[in-house]
């Protein structure tokens, strides 16, 4: 697969393997949001062996990514709307190794879905699902089936999409105009109960 495969305005989980030949259930997780034709950001956190490090960049080479199992995707997020859910995923940031916060990347990139699962004010669902734990799930079985019997060094790596998040084959999707305004005054803002899941992620530390 190659850049173009991509949908552009996806927002994907990013699956790696951990070693290699690859374990069940073993993965190292992350965002990527692609941006434009060229590349994407992509959002991580690293266990720096005394605590998690923020590493999000812009790259045009997510298929490079070492030990990458594959880009499973979640979401369509118009252009317009890309600086919003880019705060809302550097949101714990500042934060992330205080007491109760995720304590791997697995519960880091659940924490940030459990904000992007919110509706703004104005109703507007960044992901459109409302079980995330069978988003797990399904992220996770798709993960294990794409893994199996595979070399994690192994190319073409797959692109897969959910199945409960709405979303329609990209190649033929149309694409809606949505401007900042027409989501709220003055821009878009996360509702009250998507702010407390903020304060007390629902994926604590196991």
């Amino acid at each position: 697969m190659s850049l173009a495969d991509l949908k552009v305005g996806g927002l994907y989980v990013i699956l790696q393997g951990r070693q290699e030949p690859p374990e069940p259930n073993e993965f190292y997780w992350g965002l990527y949001l692609h941006s434009d034709s060229v590349g994407g950001m992509t959002y991580h956190v690293v266990d720096t062996g005394s605590g998690l490090r923020p590493e999000h960049e812009y790259t045009g080479g997510i298929f490079n990514t070492p030990l990458l199992t594959g880009l499973f995707r979640i979401a369509d997020i118009t252009r317009p709307l890309h600086p919003f859910v880019d705060r809302v995923i550097r949101s714990y940031d500042s934060s992330l190794n205080c007491p109760g916060r995720s304590s791997n990347s697995k519960f880091w990139v659940l924490n940030v879905l459990a904000l992007l699962i919110q509706p703004t004010a104005t109703g507007w669902l960044p992901v459109n699902c409302h079980n995330l734990p069978i988003l797990e799930q399904e992220i996770r079985d798709w993960g294990n089936r794409m893994s199996q019997g595979r070399c994690v060094y192994q190319r073409p790596k797959p692109i897969g999409s959910s199945t409960i998040c709405g979303l329609p084959e990209w190649k033929t999707q149309r694409e809606l105009s949505i401007s900042l305004g027409d989501l709220g005054v003055g821009g878009i803002s996360i509702d009250t109960k998507a702010m407390e899941i903020a304060e007390h992620p629902i994926y604590p530390p196991r």
